[in-house]
């Protein structure tokens, strides 16, 4: 994470992912600028507007994922972000594995 990426969306996505998964490695890349192309819209007060930051891309590794298969662990990425959705974020490419144990 670096200062250009801490648009509103993305540290609000950071901050809970954060608290979520504590001491754990996590990386998220705002990718909507490839996607510009299909910008989405919400409705506001009758009209409609522009959403920006719409498209993540989100890696974690974390113990908690140990003995959770993959849907799952997507399930609760998706619902940690459930208000974002709501707002207007689109797509998540997600990443999400567990330490390898020895």
């Amino acid at each position: 994470m670096n200062a250009t990426d801490l648009k509103p969306r993305f540290k609000r996505i950071s901050k809970l992912l954060t608290e979520a998964f504590p001491n754990d490695e996590i990386n998220i890349v705002d990718e909507s600028r490839r996607h510009a192309n299909h910008m989405h819209r919400i409705e506001k007060q009758g009209s409609a507007e522009a959403v920006e930051e719409t498209h993540f891309l989100i890696t974690i590794k974390s113990a908690r994922f140990n003995g959770v298969s993959y849907i799952n662990r997507q399930r609760m990425i998706h619902d940690l972000l459930r208000d974002e959705f709501n707002s207007g974020l689109h797509s998540l490419k997600l990443s999400l594995s567990a330490p390898k144990t020895a």
